[in-house]
């Protein structure tokens, strides 16, 4: 399989609708903001927990979907607001305000390649794209949403970690 991909491919978004990225590819993605733990705060049985509960999630996801976990790191200035009148407060609002920290966001994408009839039944009827789809393309676009709700009701299980949907 070709796995190169040309730059138009890359900018050929359809719509952005209920959380899903249509593209004239034949790619439907979900996108997801994921909440856990920093990496340093977990003993190494947490990690190897964590990692066996991310594959089991995955194991629900069918042929021809991908997974992408996408890690930023932003930098900010941290501005302390100050609550109290005490020389404690006013301390703390001196020494760290100011100061530059790593915002960290994470990102879990999922994606569906190689719906064919998508382009055309979204240009269709872009409100009735899944009514169009062919019944192959459907099966698989229902088998690929229903794993991707398996997928995030395991990894909201995992201990400290929430996923929530990301608006378009």
């Amino acid at each position: 399989m070709d796995l190169t991909m040309k730059s138009n491919d890359a900018y050929s978004l359809l719509d952005i609708r209920d959380n899903l990225l249509l593209s004239r590819a034949g790619n439907l993605t979900c996108t997801f903001r994921m909440e856990g733990p920093e990496a340093y705060s977990l003993s190494g049985d947490d990690i190897d927990e964590r990692d066996r509960m991310f594959k089991d999630a995955f194991r629900f996801l069918p042929d021809g979907s991908y997974v992408h976990k996408q890690d930023v790191f932003l930098k900010r200035e941290y501005v302390h607001e100050l609550e109290g009148d005490s020389f404690i407060d006013k301390a703390e609002q001196r020494h760290f305000s100011g100061r530059e920290y790593l915002e960290h966001d994470c990102l879990l994408i999922f994606t569906l390649s190689g719906l064919s009839s998508l382009a055309a039944s979204y240009n269709a009827n872009p409100f009735s794209y899944r009514e169009r789809l062919h019944v192959s393309d459907r099966e698989k676009l229902t088998e690929f949403l229903e794993g991707v709700n398996s997928a995030i009701g395991v990894i909201n299980s995992i201990r400290d970690t929430r996923l929530e949907r990301m608006a378009a």
